[in-house]
């Protein structure tokens, strides 16, 4: 089982056979759809009817080279990928790398998320491993919003990293969630390995910001849980996000 708890099933659907990538993304679709009803039940919004556009930033400093090579980054992917498909109506999700500079990559979609990174990863003359600064990518991300969104219409950002952002940067990372959260934007940062995240523990509390705009959650803890648990903890507080502060 990697990182993010997967474990191939040889079931069935209907009696006719699957492959076993499409009877993963169905189960995880079907465990989605559950923490929908408990979300709503709990705190009052129903989000299986919901629109966002969905966007996923990664982590390309060099501490992440193992969980590339492992295939970590990629399980992540197709785990996520639920989300997108069902908040965005096209069902693409722009993606971006980062380290202290930002690289746009093909959008992630149902039908090229296996086997996405292999084919889509730039080359070190493009693009290579650095360092882990949040703030340039981020700033992107609010750049395009302001230039391209619909009104009405949140964005849902998942944000995977390794590490804390470097200290010159955190001033910087800070002033950007501040600007998002004046917009319908909305970062679930996501936590792998054994770092101690003190500085996204900060950004998930800081009070200085319009709202609360940001969650965070450690899969590495998570490793071993179920698609339910996964997702309900990476939408609790998105949920409460658009009951509470989403500029409708």
């Amino acid at each position: 089982m990697g990182l993010f708890g997967f474990g191939k099933k040889n079931n069935q659907n209907d009696g006719i056979a699957m492959p076993d990538f499409e009877q993963s993304m169905q189960k995880k679709a079907i465990a989605l759809d559950e923490v929908f009803v408990k979300l709503d039940k709990k705190n009052g919004v129903n989000l299986s009817k919901h629109i966002a556009e969905v966007i996923a930033i990664i982590d390309y400093s060099i501490s992440m080279d193992d969980y590339y090579h492992n295939k970590s980054v990629e399980r992540a992917l197709e785990r996520l990928l639920p989300i997108g498909i069902k908040f965005d109506d096209n069902g693409h999700i722009p993606t971006y790398l980062f380290t202290e500079k930002f690289y746009k990559m093909p959008d992630v979609t149902r039908k090229n998320c296996r086997g996405y990174l292999k084919a889509n990863l730039p080359s070190n003359s493009k693009f290579s491993m650095g360092g882990t600064d949040y703030s340039p990518v981020l700033n992107e991300v609010f750049k395009e919003y302001k230039r391209s969104h619909v009104p009405g219409v949140p964005t849902y950002v998942m944000f995977l990293t390794d590490g804390n952002c470097s200290e010159s940067d955190e001033k910087r990372t800070d002033d950007v969630i501040r600007q998002m959260a004046e917009e319908n934007i909305f970062v679930q940062f996501i936590g792998i390995g054994r770092n101690s995240f003190t500085y996204l523990h900060h950004l998930d509390d800081f009070k200085d910001r319009r709202c609360d705009n940001t969650g965070f959650t450690n899969i590495n803890i998570m490793g071993k849980v179920s698609d339910d648990e996964l997702y309900t903890q990476l939408l609790e507080e998105y949920s409460k996000w658009v009951r509470d502060y989403m500029i409708k």
